[in-house]
């Protein structure tokens, strides 16, 4: 072979594409990109909705607690001590005529509770009535006795009682009873010192067992006095 020859065969062999190698005009598959494109652009589409506003909560400030009654300063002691009553009264029945009753208490105060301004006083209660406001002529002398509870504050003005007990006209016993009185506390310094003037009103109703009465009878007075708390 001549040298033009070989050199012609050398030229041809470097000028001819090999078979890895794509023509440079070959189509570009899209689906390459699509897939290698897909990311959080193409995630499920998120459902709108509407935009709720969240106000800023302002906490309001706690009320302060309410603080306890304190009494006034009182020379009545919060421990179990004497209480004594004194009382005078006129009382009506059913006679047009009045009596005067005279009525003494002899007690001992309970102990007060924390917080709590009433006082309560349990004891022994005797009234002596002298006219005719009783419905029998024996009546013109009765003494009655009872077991009472007395009850008042140092501060307050209001003032009761409810007794419970039998009365002897003169000597013959024959009159189950009860009675509540209501009434008002005064005096210049009568939220300090333990004694006090009292004024108020009573209702007695009692019945006659010994006569055999089919209705207890009442009787109404006013009553004026002092109590030693």
């Amino acid at each position: 072979m001549s040298a033009l020859g070989l050199l012609l065969t050398l030229g041809l062999a470097s000028a001819a594409p090999g078979a890895e190698d794509a023509p440079e005009d070959a189509p570009i598959d899209a689906g390459e990109f699509d897939d290698a494109s897909a990311g959080p652009a193409d995630a499920a589409p998120i459902a709108e909705g509407p935009v709720l506003e969240v106000e800023d909560q302002v906490e309001e400030p706690l009320a302060p607690a309410p603080e306890a009654p304190v009494d006034p300063p009182t020379d009545i002691p919060d421990r179990p001590h004497f209480v004594y009553a004194n009382t005078y009264g006129l009382t009506f029945g059913i006679s047009p005529l009045p009596s005067v009753d005279v009525t003494s208490f002899f007690g001992g105060a309970l102990r007060r509770r924390e917080g709590q301004a009433r006082r309560w006083a349990i004891g022994y209660q005797i009234t002596v009535s002298v006219g005719l406001a009783e419905r029998y002529i024996l009546g013109v002398l009765t003494h009655r006795h009872h077991v009472a509870a007395y009850t008042y504050t140092a501060g307050g003005r209001l003032f009761a009682s409810a007794s419970l007990g039998i009365a002897f006209l003169t000597i013959v016993p024959g009159v189950l009873e009860g009675e509540g009185k209501l009434g008002f506390l005064f005096g210049p310094r009568r939220h300090f010192n333990r004694f006090a003037g009292v004024f108020g009103g009573m209702v007695r109703l009692g019945w006659h067992f010994h006569m055999m009465e089919k209705l207890p009878m009442p009787q109404a007075g006013l009553f004026l006095g002092f109590v030693v708390r």
